[in-house]
């Protein structure tokens, strides 16, 4: 479900206000460089990847109501440095076009990008990444492939946009962010 922010009801906790809303997550577009969140189906495509994420990790929708996330062209709104990072006290998730730092490569589609790992956050409460769910993700990156991310208009024909990079990237081993 998508809606404008005005026509949806209930309160958004998030610090962070929302350009639009899918299925009560708040999402905010504060980027130039992520040309994928242009496409016309990215709102479909961002539900059907957060609720993939959300499941895998043992939520759904309900436990991401109040947080917004904002795809952004500035890791600088992470304090590591990192492309993303989850802030339960902001309940806000930031996202960069990167995987895992500026240089690595930019993540092709939604379904590649850092969101996965970030709803992990959310979802768990674990910055640490003490939980197994961390370190296997084959069931995700199944579910993400069979939505057949590589027709976005921003992808070359014949390109997946799901790569073993990106799932390798939301991989963590022990350490907090």
């Amino acid at each position: 479900m998508v809606c404008a922010v005005a026509a949806c009801s209930g309160p958004v906790q998030s610090s962070v206000a929302p350009d639009f809303v899918v299925d009560g997550l708040g999402v905010k577009l504060d980027t130039q460089a992520i040309a994928w969140t242009r496409d016309a189906d990215f709102p479909a495509r961002l539900e059907r990847t957060v609720g993939a994420a959300a499941r895998y990790f043992g939520g759904g929708f309900a436990d991401l109501r109040g947080w917004t996330v904002v795809f952004t062209d500035s890791m600088n709104d992470c304090p590591t440095g990192d492309a993303a990072c989850a802030y339960s006290d902001m309940h806000a998730m930031y996202v960069t076009d990167h995987h895992s730092s500026a240089d690595g490569p930019p993540a092709l589609c939604v379904e590649a990008s850092q969101v996965v790992h970030e709803v992990g956050h959310a979802i768990l409460g674990d910055p640490c990444h003490t939980d197994p769910r961390w370190q296997d993700f084959i069931s995700l990156e199944r579910e993400l492939e069979a939505m057949d991310p590589s027709t976005t208009a921003f992808i070359p024909a014949g390109t997946p946009c799901l790569d073993v990079t990106a799932v390798l990237d939301w991989r963590r081993a022990a350490g907090c962010h």
